[in-house]
């Protein structure tokens, strides 16, 4: 039980990604504080004017630990992890590489970011990054070729490029 207490004493140090509230600073702590009072006046006031039957303890207890597991992935915009199918998947590996060698989602996502990171400035410098028994990391050079605007039928220039390649 002691492990609990001690994530939920972490909550005061990750920062929240606020929309509304983009000027002030403010932590998932003092987030789920504020979540926790509002869901629970509500609660009351649904019982006490309208008749309600909402278990407004509850209620509290569930919003002050809504963000709980932010502790280990960290505060991530509902809008980015949820609504871009990219991220959403990356997100979603994070997870399954977490929970695979058992380390937090903030730790796996650090280690994939340094790896993409690094194979990116090797590239970026025409180097290669080979990984023995699985494969290499390269550029390719692509000539300048006419492609078609998909939308017009209109002929386009593609000029040359380097490409990262596998």
């Amino acid at each position: 039980m002691h492990n609990f207490f001690a994530y939920m004493a972490r909550m005061k140090l990750i920062k929240r990604w606020s929309l509304m509230k983009a000027n002030d600073r403010e932590n998932i702590a003092e987030h789920s504080a504020q979540t926790a009072q509002i869901a629970h006046a509500l609660a009351v006031i649904k019982n006490r004017l309208y008749g309600g039957s909402i278990n407004a303890d509850k209620i509290t207890t569930l919003a002050l630990y809504h963000e709980a597991a932010e502790v280990i992935t960290g505060d991530l915009p509902t809008p980015i992890k949820y609504y871009n199918p990219k991220i959403r998947t990356a997100f979603k590996e994070i997870e399954a590489i977490a929970n695979e060698v058992n380390v937090t989602k903030a730790t796996a996502a650090g280690c994939l970011d340094a790896f993409i990171n690094t194979v990116t400035k090797v590239l970026k410098k025409k180097g290669e990054v080979r990984l023995v028994g699985f494969g290499t990391f390269t550029t390719a050079k692509r000539k300048a070729t006419t492609g078609r605007n998909p939308q017009t039928g209109a002929a386009i220039k593609i000029p040359a490029s380097t490409q990262p390649k596998f």
